[in-house]
């Protein structure tokens, strides 16, 4: 028996349409899921996830502006660092203070201050400074006195009351007082010291280094303070015990050349002369090495141009190698207060020896005495 064959056709269309339907509403679905509001103005893969509370406004609509970057909303749950304009700590305001940076993170305020102080640097935080303070002394918070200086009254900075000039148009003029006031003199003044030995000197007009000329000596003996007149012979054998005399000279003199008197020669060799200032801490003015001597009478040596000012001098002479030379030196009274054993503490011996550092040599500065004793001025001539 043949069965009947089920017609299908009809069944299939209604499942297609059924599968078709189906399909629209999970499109619709998705669409509202994905494109539909609320719609942020992209896929929902540009939002991020938050938790938190806003309130108001609550009449209208406001708009907050946020930039096209990465960044962090200040709020009031930290300090404001400095890179965002802030201070990096919890400040309380003074009155009239002043902020400034204690590291490179954080500020702070200094105090008030008193009318007329200033701002004084502590120095940096690295070198060990210390903050910013302000000055004990006040200062002046005007500048009515036109010409006028600070000067220290002791306690703060004030105005002096003298005026002082406005402009050094006077090449060589000096400050000078007329009275009320510094003013520019109308003299002018040389601006190097000139030759060694030179004097201001006035030119009718204006004050110049000048070589004294009214006066000064050509020449002058070493002579002792204590010399009778007469003459001793001194003899001069060591290259390290110098006989030291001082001498006075009571007018300017420019030295150029130095004799000296010889009675006998047991060794011929040449003599280390040196003059001292006695005005000037000691200090060695003319060092001189004579020639060879070998025979009696003068001996002159020549001195590179010196200038001497009035005071008091010492004349040493030693040996500048082995020599035996007997030489002419002033006789003198003795004093036991000048060139004895009790010459007052911490002054000057008149006459007697010294001892240098270095054989056939004259210290830079003439050192202590050694003894005193009279007849140990030697009689030179200084000339120019």
């Amino acid at each position: 028996m043949q069965l009947p064959i089920p017609h299908t056709s009809k069944l299939a269309s209604h499942h297609i349409a059924l599968g078709v339907f189906l399909l629209i509403i999970i499109i619709g679905i998705i669409y509202n899921f994905v494109f539909a509001a609320p719609n942020p103005g992209h896929d929902w893969s540009g939002v991020g996830d938050s938790f938190f509370a806003v309130t108001g406004p609550a009449t209208s609509q406001k708009t907050f502006t946020f930039p096209n970057a990465n960044a962090t909303v200040l709020t009031t749950n930290a300090l404001v660092t400095l890179a965002q304009g802030g201070t990096g700590a919890n400040l309380t305001s003074t009155d009239w203070g002043v902020v400034y940076g204690t590291d490179s993170s954080t500020m702070a305020i200094t105090s008030s201050g008193s009318g007329g102080q200033i701002l004084l640097s502590g120095g940096s935080i690295g070198g060990g400074g210390t903050a910013p303070s302000w000055s004990t002394a006040t200062y002046p918070t005007t500048a009515t006195g036109t010409g006028t200086i600070l000067r220290a009254d002791g306690t703060n900075w004030v105005a002096s009351t003298a005026t002082y000039p406005t402009t050094a148009t006077g090449t060589g003029t000096i400050l000078r007082a007329d009275g009320t006031n510094w003013v520019a003199s109308t003299a002018t003044y040389p601006d190097t010291a000139g030759t060694s030995g030179n004097v201001l000197t006035s030119n009718g007009t204006n004050w110049v280094s000048s070589t004294p000329s009214s006066g000064s000596l050509i020449t002058i003996p070493t002579r002792a303070f204590t010399a009778t007149g007469a003459l001793t012979a001194s003899q001069m054998n060591s290259t390290t015990v110098f006989k030291v005399g001082i001498f006075p000279i009571h007018a300017p003199i420019t030295v150029n050349q130095i004799t000296v008197n010889v009675t006998a020669v047991g060794t011929a060799q040449a003599l280390k002369i040196c003059i001292y200032s006695a005005t000037n801490g000691l200090a060695k003015v003319i060092d001189i090495t004579t020639a060879s001597i070998s025979s009696t009478g003068g001996k002159s040596t020549a001195v590179s141009s010196v200038a001497l000012n009035p005071g008091n001098y010492y004349i040493a002479i030693g040996c500048a190698a082995t020599c035996n030379i007997t030489m002419n030196a002033w006789t003198s009274t003795a004093f036991a207060h000048e060139n004895g054993a009790n010459i007052p503490a911490s002054k000057l011996a008149y006459e007697g020896t010294v001892t240098m550092s270095s054989a056939g040599t004259c210290d830079s500065a003439l050192p202590a005495f050694t003894s005193n004793a009279v007849n140990s001025t030697f009689n030179a001539r200084l000339d120019n």
